[in-house]
């Protein structure tokens, strides 16, 4: 048996999946469950480059450009769902709601954000009422579970990632997990030959999404353990939410059935003092308040501390390339209402984008947290933050 072969037989097996396929990247494995869904929904377009000309997809609005990335590849039209603040993925409820907007599409795309699982029970269930896939992104969330099951075993497909920043960081690989090996296989085939196949004018003939033996190895080796870093990082989730109160600062929310990755632990500064913070595609700006502080303020003071931190994802439909995409909350499509005239018009929920405006991702190293909550407490005057 192969090391590559080795590795599939690993990870369809912890995952509880009858097969997985592996591949160069986590990006790599949801663009072939894309290509592969578009051809079990739509039908094999024999003369069309791409397999989802004309077609929609439901994808999250809060979570890293790939998802969108691997719809485009395919000639199809991602249509943003806003986060639940359950679990910052795709809401269920606004799931509904697009469905009735667009009860045609035939593929949801689902991620699990930061190790964090989303409520993927009830987005399967709408899927299957609907007669619509799902693909289930949980390339940061190997090991994190919902309801006792393994995140990746719920939908049609799932997705892992072995990227930079994921829980088993090998620098690249990915796996497409399934129950059908007539799909892993197909997806194998389609992989080796992807140096003959066009996915966009600009790439074209860029992609090889082979994966290699030492990869392969390294992943498994860190797979070993994978429990006893979770645990290490759950220690650090519970640091944070100790040190930090809550009228301060939230952590990413746990539903009340999963038990998370802790793949990157993210706050949302939640001082009822508004900091003052603008961004620019070309830098930002920001005011000190008494009592608060921006998020690129935390940010400047943990690096310079020598300590990493980011800003969380930013929503997908505020990209200039994906202005066009229709981008749905709880008030139904943002097309209809976005420039209404009536200006008591309240927009009840924008999820994704008060995450982006009010989040950091913490920093991860084990050993430098507690200097890490010092830094962050630093920023605020927590006397003068009223509850």
């Amino acid at each position: 048996m192969t090391e590559i072969s080795r590795l599939e037989k690993v990870l369809a097996s912890y995952v509880g999946k009858k097969y997985a396929a592996a591949f160069s990247s986590g990006a790599a494995a949801l663009h072939l469950a894309v290509k592969l869904a578009s051809e079990r929904a739509y039908g094999k377009a024999e003369a069309e480059k791409y397999s989802l000309i004309g077609k929609k997809v439901f994808v999250p609005n809060f979570a890293d450009r790939a998802v969108a990335d691997a719809v485009i590849y395919e000639g199809g039209e991602p249509v943003f769902i806003d986060a639940s603040p359950d679990n910052w993925g795709i809401d269920p409820e606004v799931l509904e709601i697009a469905f009735e907007s667009y009860p045609d599409v035939k593929i949801v795309l689902a991620s699990h954000i930061y190790g964090f699982p989303c409520r993927i029970d009830e987005i399967k269930a709408i899927c299957a009422s609907k007669g619509a896939l799902l693909i289930e992104d949980a390339r940061e969330s190997l090991g994190s579970k919902l309801a006792g099951k393994m995140a990746g075993c719920f939908g049609d497909y799932g997705i892992l990632g072995f990227d930079k920043d994921c829980i088993v960081d090998a620098s690249m690989g990915g796996a497409l997990l399934t129950d059908e090996q007539e799909e892993a296989e197909k997806a194998k085939a389609v992989a080796i030959g992807t140096h003959l196949m066009g996915f966009n004018e600009k790439t074209e003939g860029a992609y090889n999404y082979v994966l290699s033996p030492t990869i392969s190895r390294t992943i498994l080796e860190q797979m070993e353990n994978l429990d006893e870093e979770i645990g290490k990082r759950r220690e650090t989730y519970e640091l944070y939410a100790e040190k930090f109160p809550e009228y301060m600062a939230e952590l990413n929310p746990i539903e009340y059935d999963a038990e998370p990755s802790y793949a990157h632990i993210a706050m949302t500064i939640e001082s009822d003092i508004c900091f003052e913070e603008e961004r620019f595609d070309d830098g930002y700006s920001y005011t000190s308040v008494h009592g608060t502080a921006a998020p690129m303020q935390i940010i400047e003071v943990l690096q310079s501390k020598g300590l990493k931190a980011k800003l969380v994802y930013r929503p997908l439909s505020s990209l200039p390339e994906y202005a066009s995409c229709e981008d749905i909350t709880l008030d139904g499509k943002r097309s209809e209402y976005e420039f209404a005239d009536n200006a008591d018009f309240i927009v009840r929920a924008d999820e994704a984008d008060r995450i982006w405006k009010n989040g950091v991702c913490l920093p991860m190293e084990i050993g430098k947290i507690n200097e890490a909550v010092d830094a962050v407490l630093e920023c605020f005057d927590l006397d003068a933050v009223s509850f």
